[in-house]
């Protein structure tokens, strides 16, 4: 799979950190899984998690 935003890196499956600031609060998740491009780092497959964390309130 080619990376939708530099067009020329692999994307490979990776982890990365998942940052929110919620109401009251910062919620930071290590490990969240997701395809990385090789070439420019951009990560891809956080959509979904970011939609159940942003509605949970702290």
């Amino acid at each position: 799979m080619r990376c939708l935003t530099c067009k020329n890196g692999s994307m490979k499956p990776s982890s990365t950190a998942y940052f929110a600031q919620l109401k009251n609060c910062y919620v930071i998740i290590e490990n969240v899984p997701c395809m990385k491009c090789e070439q420019c780092g951009e990560d891809y497959g956080l959509r979904y998690f970011c939609c159940i964390i942003s509605e949970h309130n702290c």
